[in-house]
């Protein structure tokens, strides 16, 4: 609420951009707006503050800053997203019209903009949106100028990419079908936090569920039999989330007891674990992905979710996946277990500082070459 309290700053660094110098005064103008806008749980929640607010921008101007092309687009998207919510609605006039052929029905549907509102800052969205049909009256014969007949075929639902994932995980609600669970994944927003999400799926990845395959995701073999093996069981489905996700609210409101449901996860994790540990589960070997010999024993390492780790127990050799925010793939891991110096990898050091160096393995210790 206080950044929302100062959200007029925030909208007149806009003012001496080119792009928006007429629609920023008009909208610090309507005081009365702002406030309705401000006292809005749409907008500003207290109560649903989890992670961070919302990204938007500062009371800093571009003024004479230096942004990439990237930068800008990624600068405008926000500005335009902030600025829209304090502009008039975009109103349509929705139109239907039932034509009929020689017994047969078809409808047609229309837009005509009544109001453009906060559709000014999206060009490109207008157009999509304009359709009007033409002037029409009752029982109006019309000439066929064309027909044809058109063959399609169903085809099976696309698959995953990281963004649409996502997006599922996010509503969850959309595979339960008891309403309560529904609205309790909604209230949640899914599986997992917007913080944590992507991590899912990374570690489904690294333990062989899931493969990228391009842009999209496959279940692996070793996943489809995994999921086969336990069957109905709801670990499996975004059911369980909700039921927990339930509870933990429970608790927040001071229905439920802490050391309550605390035992009761003790107790599904062993009832879990011994009913999985009798499944008879046929399952393919996943495949695992050595980067070479470990430089401490020998034995060979392998890539896992976070690090890279030797396989036998007793050693303790390591290499993180990332340092210093630089992503050490299994390529750098493969070059550094032969005493080879990696690529070079942008490091961010603890002063924000950014800047690019090579890695190698000195004995077990690894060192920075600039």
């Amino acid at each position: 609420m206080n950044f929302a309290k100062t959200i007029e700053n925030n909208l007149g660094s806009l003012c001496n951009l080119p792009e928006y110098k007429e629609i920023v005064p008009s909208i610090l103008q309507n005081k009365k707006h702002i406030e309705s806008v401000r006292q809005s749980k749409k907008y500003v929640d207290d109560k649903k503050l989890t992670d961070h607010h919302a990204i938007t921008l500062t009371e800093v101007a571009i003024g004479k800053k230096k942004l990439s092309p990237n930068e800008l687009k990624i600068y405008h998207l926000v500005a335009k997203r902030l600025m829209s919510i304090f502009m008039p609605p975009y109103v349509i006039d929705k139109t239907a019209v039932i034509l009929e052929s020689n017994n047969q029905f078809f409808k047609a549907n229309g837009n005509m903009v009544i109001d453009k509102g906060y559709s000014v800052l999206y060009e490109n969205f207008r157009k999509k949106q304009e359709q009007p049909l033409p002037n029409l009256t009752k029982d109006m014969a019309l000439k066929i100028k064309k027909s044809n007949i058109l063959s399609k075929q169903t085809e099976p639902p696309t698959r995953y990419t990281d963004s649409t994932l996502l997006d599922a995980m996010y509503h969850a609600g959309r595979f339960v079908e008891d309403k309560e669970l529904q609205r309790v994944l909604k209230d949640a927003e899914g599986i997992g936090t917007s913080a944590t999400r992507a991590e899912i799926i990374e570690k489904l990845i690294s333990i062989g569920m899931i493969a990228r395959e391009g842009k999209t995701f496959y279940a692996t073999q070793f996943g489809i039999d995994v999921i086969n093996s336990i069957g109905e069981h709801d670990i499996v489905s975004p059911v369980l989330t909700a039921v927990w996700s339930k509870k933990l609210k429970d608790i927040v409101d001071g229905t439920l007891s802490s050391s309550f449901f605390y035992q009761e996860m003790l107790n599904f994790v062993k009832q879990a674990t011994s009913s999985f540990m009798e499944l008879n589960m046929q399952v393919e070997e996943k495949q695992v992905n050595v980067v070479g010999k470990c430089v401490k024993c020998g034995k060979p390492v392998i890539e896992a979710f976070k690090v890279y780790h030797c396989t036998n127990k007793e050693c303790k050799f390591t290499i993180s996946k990332t340092i210093m925010k630089g992503k050490i793939t299994p390529t750098d891991v493969k070059k550094l277990l032969i005493g080879k110096e990696t690529r070079e990898i942008r490091f961010t050091w603890k002063s924000g500082k950014k800047g690019k160096a090579k890695l190698k393995l000195v004995g077990e210790k690894l060192e920075f070459i600039f």
